[in-house]
Order: structure tokens, then C-alpha cells, then sequence
């Protein structure tokens, strides 16, 4: 892409990619400086009318955030701690990941993908840590309601980059906006951990449903039908399902958190309506 001598005020970027939203489209930025201390500026082709949608928000909203953070010692340590894994985990996988290369054909290079699993669950882990204590924090209300129909294409389409062709991921559109009175960041953190809870559990042979409403959206996935005791705990903290292994326990506990700050809900079934199996994630604001 062109580069462009604007720079952008960020706190952090969205696992290893730094991205900049504007309205209805997504561009990933050239490179990063700063720290994230004093703030992380995000280099790259950027414009007027700029909208974040994947963690690049404003150094006043980092600020705020770090304030209310800084007021819980334990939310804190873990905010700072998952920030400070961030970066040397990124290496330790990008130079494993060559290494694997580099072992085509020799017994080893199955032992080195195993300790890559182990790699991409920590990142993981890390992720979803600093995302939980950034929920903790109180970030998610907004002032008011907000026009979040562009963010939910903007999410949608970025998983569907990376997903094989045999995984179909649909989004279907029934209302003309979608508003809440929820940070847009926040938005975007309670779709990504709704769509890779039904991608990590959910039947592959599948295709992952995601409706969307004036008010709503719901993610829906096929697979076995969840035991009503496992499904009313499936939003507790470092809870997970029965269906496969994998996964924190947290990606639901964090919608959760950010749905009651902003006077929403998010409603689990199982089966899912309309089916004899499955599992469907509603998130609503009444």
C-alpha cells in the first residue's frame, strides 16, 4: 500500500495486525512507533472521518482508560502483564514458525508444531487477558447510541479472510442500522470473541450464521446440543465447553462483562432456535 506522512494516536493494535477503520472499510497501517506507555502512533494510508474499529482509538481514550485501570491494582498487573507478553511472544512465533519450515521432512518438525499450538493458546491467552482487564476498566458505554452496522461487515469480513473456503461465514441483514450504546472498539471486541467461540466450537461442516438486527446480532453454529448446566456456566471465567478442547474460558465471560455495561444482554441457547442442535450467541439492547 502508498504510504501517507498521517499518523494515528494508538493504544494497541488487534493481535499482530494494526488496523485504521474508516466508516465502512478497514487498512492496515505500514508500521508502528512509540511504546505503549507514551503512546503508539500507527503509520500508514489514513484520512479524514477516521472511525476505529480494531483497538486504534485516540491518546485522551487510551488515557482514560489507564486511569481507570490504574485504580485497581490487580486489573493493572494483568493489563500490563498481557501487554508486556504481546511482543515477545510475537517473536518467539514468527522464529518457530521459520524453524518449522526449515524442518520439512524431519521427525522434529511435529514436536515444533505442538510447541507452536502451545505458542498460539498463550498469545491467546495474553489477548484475551488485556481485553478482559480493558472490559473491567468500564471502556465499553458510549455517550450514546452508535451507528455499529459498518464495524459488524468490517469484523465479518476480516474473518472471512482468513478462513478456509469450506468454512462459510454468513451474515444476514435484516434492519437498516444496527445502534447501541456501546464504544465501537468494544463492539468490535464482543463480535471477534462471539464469531471464534463458534468457529472453535462449533461443526466444522457448518457454516456460522450471524443475523443482525436494529438492536441485535446473533451468532449461530451447529454441533451437539450443550447441557443446560454447562450453558449457564459458559460465561464464567476461564469456563469451557465439552465439545473439543481449546480455547481460554474467557471470550464469553468478556462479552458478558461488556454487555452488562452497556445495559445489554447476551442470551445463550442450545439447540438453537429454529434447530434440533447448535448453539446461538444473542447479544441485545432493549
Amino acid at each position: 500500500m502508498q504510504r501517507d506522512p498521517t499518523y494515528v494516536a494508538a493504544h494497541h493494535f488487534y493481535k499482530q495486525y494494526a488496523t485504521v477503520a474508516f466508516g465502512s472499510c478497514v487498512k492496515p497501517v505500514d508500521g508502528l512507533c512509540g511504546d505503549a506507555q507514551g503512546g503508539v502512533k500507527a503509520k500508514g494510508q489514513v484520512s479524514a472521518n477516521d472511525v476505529v474499529v480494531n483497538g486504534l482509538r485516540n491518546t485522551d481514550h487510551r488515557d482514560s482508560q489507564q486511569r481507570k485501570l490504574i485504580g485497581c491494582p490487580e486489573r493493572a498487573f494483568a493489563a500490563n502483564s498481557a501487554h508486556e507478553l504481546r511482543t515477545p511472544i510475537a517473536g518467539t512465533l514468527a522464529q518457530l514458525q521459520r524453524l518449522i519450515a526449515e524442518l520439512e521432512g524431519h521427525p522434529e518438525q511435529d514436536r515444533a508444531r505442538q510447541v507452536e499450538q502451545s505458542l498460539v493458546r498463550l498469545r491467546q491467552l495474553a489477548d484475551r487477558l488485556l481485553q478482559l482487564a480493558r472490559a473491567d476498566a468500564g471502556m465499553a458505554r458510549a455517550s450514546g447510541p452508535a451507528e455499529l452496522l459498518p464495524a459488524l461487515r468490517v469484523v465479518v469480513e476480516d474473518v472471512r479472510r482468513r478462513l478456509p473456503a469450506d468454512r462459510p461465514l454468513q451474515l444476514e441483514e435484516r434492519a437498516p442500522s444496527l445502534l447501541a450504546p456501546i464504544d465501537i472498539d468494544a463492539f468490535g471486541i464482543v463480535m471477534r470473541n462471539l464469531i471464534d467461540n463458534a468457529l472453535a466450537h462449533g461443526a466444522v461442516e457448518r457454516p456460522i450464521e450471524i443475523t443482525q438486527e436494529e438492536h441485535a446480532v446473533e451468532v449461530r453454529n451447529g454441533g451437539p446440543v450443550i447441557p443446560p448446566p454447562v450453558l449457564a456456566g459458559l460465561t464464567r471465567r476461564f469456563e469451557r465447553g465439552t465439545s473439543r478442547p481449546g480455547g481460554v474460558g474467557l471470550g464469553l465471560a468478556i462479552v458478558e462483562t461488556i454487555m452488562r455495561q452497556t445495559g445489554g444482554e447476551l442470551l445463550l441457547r442450545s439447540p438453537a432456535p429454529g434447530h434440533s442442535d447448535g448453539f446461538s450467541a444473542r447479544i441485545v439492547w432493549h
